[in-house]
């Protein structure tokens, strides 16, 4: 018989069991805190790329008196083909992109001129939280972005809820009531609401977006087809899907986002982040906006001259 001193000791089967059991409790109970952890890292960086952005957008006022242009389209034919460029490539040497910035060209009537240029991807155009990529779709090369410039309420390029006279609106009378428009550009002095009242970038999402519905795009009822060119696809060729968005929606809405006949569009501010999307203001500060902010508030924070009083949010 062996002495109780000479017994084999360990961990009987029930012990185990429980020990597994508490580390499992212990991860379940962790595991949300680093995720927590992780995703206010994200929006912070996030965050910072924002600011960065503002910076840049009152460096390139200083030096030319203005906004940059949203994007441009040329009067020729075929517009939403030919040139393009949007304020994100006009920004690159206030973001120490100047070489970048020297390759583009700024005056082609195609855009295609420029594609070797779109597919560098830059940093300060990605939201670390949206680990989607359109160049997972195969029609799609281009370098994408997560944000997009606010021209305004409107459903109209040209700026104009009322015009349906096609890109003839946008080239003539791009100026929208954002801070950013087609083929307008828009001065401090133009934003009379106050810069630290009026929106001037958000976050938008790599997204289904549809195109040819046959009315004004509200987007539920009549979506039309499915584009092959998701949203933030470029931050260089801009397309209304990649360059801007406007108000008719609160952040992080369930509809989709489309447009029609090449003008009529309906992009609205989106993010990864939980609860609400990030802001970048006219003076260059960054705030986070609740997905449950009225829409009537949403959009006096889009337009520049509304004269209106800001709700709480």
């Amino acid at each position: 018989m062996l002495s109780p001193s000479s017994r084999k000791t360990g961990f009987t089967l029930v012990e185990l069991l429980v020990v597994i059991a508490i580390i499992g409790v212990l991860v379940a109970l962790l595991l949300p805190a680093v995720q927590q952890a992780r995703e206010a890292a994200r929006r912070m960086s996030c965050s910072n790329n924002m600011k960065q952005l503002g910076l840049a957008t009152h460096v390139y006022h200083d030096s030319f008196g203005q906004f940059p242009i949203g994007c441009l389209y040329f009067d020729k034919a075929s517009p939403w083909t030919n040139n393009l460029t949007t304020w994100m490539a006009r920004i690159l040497p206030q973001i120490e992109q100047t070489a970048l910035h020297e390759q583009i060209n700024y005056v082609s009537d195609n855009y295609t001129t420029n594609n070797t240029a779109a597919e560098v991807e830059l940093a300060a155009y990605r939201c670390p939280s949206n680990a989607e990529d359109p160049r997972s779709t195969a029609s799609v090369t281009t370098a994408p972005t997560d944000y997009a410039a606010c021209v305004g309420k409107s459903w109209n390029l040209g700026g104009n809820d009322t015009n349906s006279t096609g890109w003839t609106a946008v080239i003539i009378h791009g100026k929208s009531k954002g801070i950013f428009a087609a083929n307008g550009t828009v001065r401090f002095a133009d934003v009379t609401d106050g810069l630290s009242n009026t929106m001037a970038i958000s976050e938008i999402t790599h997204g289904d977006f549809y195109a040819s519905s046959s009315t004004r795009p509200t987007c539920i009822s009549d979506l039309g087809t499915q584009s092959t060119e998701p949203n933030g696809d470029s931050w260089l060729i801009g397309r209304y899907q990649d360059w801007c968005f406007n108000t008719q929606y609160t952040p992080n809405p369930p509809s989709p986002d489309c447009q029609h006949n090449g003008v009529w569009f309906n992009v609205a501010a989106r993010s990864f982040h939980p609860g609400g999307v990030q802001v970048t203001m006219g003076d260059g500060s960054v705030r986070f906006i609740p997905e449950t902010i009225a829409l009537a508030t949403w959009q006096n924070l889009s337009n520049r001259d509304d004269g209106n009083v800001l709700g709480q949010y």
